[in-house]
């Protein structure tokens, strides 16, 4: 789960747990926030890119579920180029890539999943055009996510069993 926007203690855990589920937090009040939930017990909880977590962002947490590591990721959005935000944004990719591929190599089945706040391609958004010059789907964020992919060794999984474009997991709740 990505963007909880709930310190731990308030996190509706019980709910989870009733229903037989084990969960690992990284929340923050009002922002951010982390989550993992799984049918099985999860160990080896780590919060941010190996215990450091960047900028006090509860952004980033990793465990291992059975023998598979999972990283659930929430990218920075950036706001706009200009921004400080975008900064912050590009710097928290770079941490990302770094992580995810140490992750990779270490561990032979990992999973990073997340909000990346990136559309990869024209399938990815609701209108090219529109959506050209934003920065979730800028050619910078897109060239950026290629990139991620090629250094990482990681898939798409999403593109692995489908090509079919329209298929978004995030709407503009505005």
């Amino acid at each position: 789960l990505q963007e909880t926007k709930v310190e731990d203690a308030l996190f509706p855990r019980a709910e989870f747990e009733q229903r037989g589920l084990h969960v690992a937090l990284h929340g923050q009040k009002s922002y951010n926030g982390v989550a993992i939930v799984s049918r099985t017990p999860l160990t080896d909880v780590v919060h941010g890119f190996n215990g450091h977590v960047f900028n006090d962002h509860a952004r980033v947490i990793t465990a291992t579920v059975r023998n598979i590591r999972v990283t659930s990721a929430y990218v920075p959005h950036g706001e706009d180029f200009d921004s400080p935000k975008y900064a912050f944004k590009e710097e928290f990719y770079q941490r990302l890539e770094t992580f995810a591929h140490q992750q990779n190599i270490l561990f032979p089945r990992y999973v990073l999943g997340g909000d990346f706040n990136v559309g990869t391609d024209a399938r990815d958004v609701d209108d090219e055009a529109k959506r050209a010059m934003s920065v979730l789907y800028s050619p910078a964020a897109r060239a950026w996510s290629a990139a991620f992919r090629e250094r990482t060794g990681l898939h798409d999984a999403f593109r692995l069993i489908s090509q079919e474009g329209g298929i978004f997991s995030w709407w503009d709740y505005r």
